[in-house]
């Protein structure tokens, strides 16, 4: 009896174990959003595409009313094979479309460049401007370099010369803005601006102490005869307002000689001098 009543205890205290888990299965396909207590919400209208305005512009035919995608005469064109519809990419006119259907401001001049114009500016009484630039003649592998000097009133001097066997276009850089210290201590000058439109070159000199590239030790000879004025500042111009150094340069290097102007500019470099509107140039 006592055994029939421990097996009739033990089934009464059976436990049933739950495996702990919060992941479950998902039971098929759910159909349409629905909101607490069961209804099914409503879906929202689709809002209908807006055409172009009466007041909108072709850019195919240049009439009122349509776009170029509707033209009928560019549709007649296109199937006649008269124009070639683009493949790649959205043209300016779908772009200025879609700017008029969202009633956004159209800038007509977009494909223009905004960059403002760069000119040579006159120095400040009493200091002389220099502007140097190199270039390279690859079928020679030679190096040419230009200097041209002007103060505030008057136009003081240049020089174009030769360097065989440079065809690095940075080492011919640093070999113009030598030069143009150079021609600054010979000409006694004691305040001056240099001017370089190399933002490579620029950007080295004035970390010239911790660089170690080639033109490093050209940029000690610089420093040193540079040591000599009594103040001088290396700047970076654009290429625009450089144009009559690379003239000289670019005279050199066809010439295949070194040449030096002082008082009289020559006839190449007045044409230079008087796009950058220099007053002290005559002819």
């Amino acid at each position: 009896m006592l055994k029939s009543a421990e097996i009739e205890i033990k089934k009464e205290h059976q436990v049933l174990m739950v495996n702990k888990t919060t992941s479950f299965k998902k039971q098929g396909k759910s159909k349409g959003k629905f909101k607490k207590g069961g209804k099914k919400a409503a879906t929202p209208p689709v809002k209908p595409k807006t055409g172009p305005k009466p007041d909108a512009e072709c850019y195919y035919c240049k009439e009122k009313g349509h776009w170029k995608r509707n033209c009928s005469k560019y549709l007649a064109d296109l199937k006649s094979g008269l124009v070639k519809k683009k493949k790649e990419g959205k043209t300016m006119e779908v772009v200025r479309e879609t700017l008029q259907a969202l009633e956004l401001p159209v800038d007509r001049d977009s494909s223009k460049s905004a960059r403002p114009s760069c000119k040579w500016q006159k120095p400040p009484m009493e200091v002389v401007k220099i502007n140097s630039d190199g270039a390279i003649r690859e079928e020679n592998s030679s190096a040419a370099t230009g200097v041209v000097a002007r103060d505030a009133v008057s136009f003081c001097g240049a020089l174009g010369k030769v360097y065989e066997g440079i065809s690095d276009p940075l080492i011919a850089e640093a070999l113009a803005l030598r030069d143009a210290a150079v021609y600054a201590v010979q000409k006694d000058f004691t305040r001056v601006v240099f001017e370089v439109d190399c933002v490579d070159l620029a950007r080295r000199w004035h970390g010239r102490l911790g660089d170690r590239s080639m033109i490093r030790p050209v940029l000690d000879e610089v420093s040193e005869l540079l040591s000599t004025l009594f103040s001088y500042s290396i700047i970076h111009t654009r290429r625009e307002a450089n144009q009559a150094a690379h003239s000289c340069a670019k005279f050199a290097s066809i010439q295949d000689g070194s040449f030096s102007w002082e008082a009289d500019p020559p006839g190449f470099l007045k044409h230079s001098l008087r796009a950058d509107c220099n007053s002290m140039i005559v002819d």
